[in-house]
Parts: structure tokens; C-alpha cells; sequence
């Protein structure tokens, strides 16, 4: 904008979408009661020198429909996918990163972003198993789920400063859990959440057979 010096920025990500209950067909499951993460928040003065151009991304909050054997859409701003494997229940979507970007989107260009939320999980066994929210600087790690036979390290890791956060372990065939990378939620296992979006985004949770699933990472800001 012409004759402006600085702008001041106040922005949220999106929060991640909710997961359905396990169904063995026609969709008929209930949506869980997991809550999914919120969006992380970012403030800021940005200088403007010159004529400089300013790109902005909205997060897109996450979401599901309940499918068989299938990932979740892909938010706008990265949020990673929900996935369910073999039967209906699928996991939430994680919500993207909202950001503003000098001349182009890319991880370089980040001036500000703020992470977003990740997708819960749909995978009732044992408890804890709570979504990661965006940061801020880092985001959170999702829940570790606390069935006497969940894997260790089952939770997806949130977004930090210099890398996306880890994938949960799984023993779930077929289907494996992703990392977090530059701007993008990783994926999650079966019956989990996508991990949020952001400056790195969060990691997707991972699931154990008959012990349930564990929460998503949320995605990391930036300033």
C-alpha cells in the first residue's frame, strides 16, 4: 500500500477437523468425541520498504467425511490427511497454517505464520489421545495413547523451528504414519488425525492393532 511504513499483523491458523467413530459399514458412524487442536496464533509489525508484494494464506480448517478406506482432502495451508484403513472411522484433517510471505509462498519467504491445529483421531481404545494445537513457536505433541499395549512413541510430534515433527510408531500393515515437513502436516496411521500446518508442520499420530490410535502434532509458527 502506497505511503505505508509498517503493518501490524495479528493472525490464527485453522484448527484441525473432527474424526468419525469406527463403523464396520454404510458410514454409520457418529462423529468422535475427540476434540481436534486449535489454531496457534502469530503477532507481529511488519516493515514495508519500497513497493514490496505481500503474499497471504488463510488456513483452511480440517475436515472429514466418513469414508472407507481413504484419506481425508488436504487443507488449504497444509494441513496433513485423516486416514482409516480396511473399514469406516476415518481420522480428522489437520487445519492449515495461516502466513504472509514475501513476493512468492515458500518456506524462505515466511515473514509470519501462525500453525495450525491437528485432525483427532477416531480410535476410542484407552484415553489421552489428545489432538496437538499450532503454535506459536512450536506446536504441540499430540496425546500419547495410554492402553497398556499402545506402542511407545504412538503420538505425532508438533512443527518446531528448524524441522517438521516425527511420525508416531505404528504396527498397523498397509499403512504407515508421515513426518511433518516445510509447510506441510504430515499424514496420519490408521483411525488418526492429520497433523496440523505450518512453518513445520506437525507429524501424523500412529496406531496400534486393537489398542487404538494416539493425537497428531500441531504445526509450528513463525515470526
Amino acid at each position: 500500500p502506497s505511503g505505508k511504513s509498517k503493518m501490524d499483523v495479528y493472525m490464527w491458523g485453522a484448527a484441525g477437523g473432527a474424526g468419525y467413530n469406527y463403523s464396520s459399514g454404510g458410514g454409520g458412524g457418529r462423529v468422535t468425541h475427540t476434540t481436534a487442536g486449535a489454531g496457534g496464533y502469530t503477532s507481529g509489525t511488519i516493515a514495508i520498504t519500497g513497493s514490496p508484494t505481500f503474499k497471504m494464506v488463510v488456513g483452511q480448517g480440517g475436515s472429514a467425511t466418513d469414508v472407507a478406506t481413504n484419506y481425508t482432502n488436504v487443507a488449504y495451508g497444509g494441513g496433513g490427511r485423516g486416514n482409516v484403513q480396511g473399514h469406516y472411522g476415518v481420522g480428522g484433517g489437520g487445519g492449515g497454517y495461516s502466513g504472509i510471505f514475501l513476493t512468492s509462498v515458500s518456506h524462505s519467504n515466511s515473514i509470519l505464520i501462525a500453525g495450525g491445529g491437528s485432525g483427532s483421531p477416531s480410535a476410542s481404545d484407552g484415553g489421552n489421545h489428545y489432538s496437538g494445537n499450532g503454535g506459536g513457536t512450536t506446536g504441540q505433541d499430540g496425546g500419547q495413547n495410554n492402553s497398556s499395549g499402545h506402542l511407545a512413541d504412538g503420538n505425532g510430534k508438533g512443527g518446531t523451528q528448524s524441522a517438521g515433527g516425527a511420525a508416531g510408531a505404528t504396527n498397523y500393515s498397509g499403512n504407515i504414519s508421515t513426518a511433518g515437513s516445510a509447510l506441510q502436516g504430515g499424514d496420519g496411521d490408521h483411525m488418526c488425525g492429520g497433523g496440523g500446518g505450518g512453518y513445520y508442520g506437525g507429524g501424523g499420530g500412529g496406531h496400534t492393532g486393537n489398542h487404538g490410535s494416539s493425537g497428531s502434532g500441531g504445526g509450528s509458527g513463525y515470526i
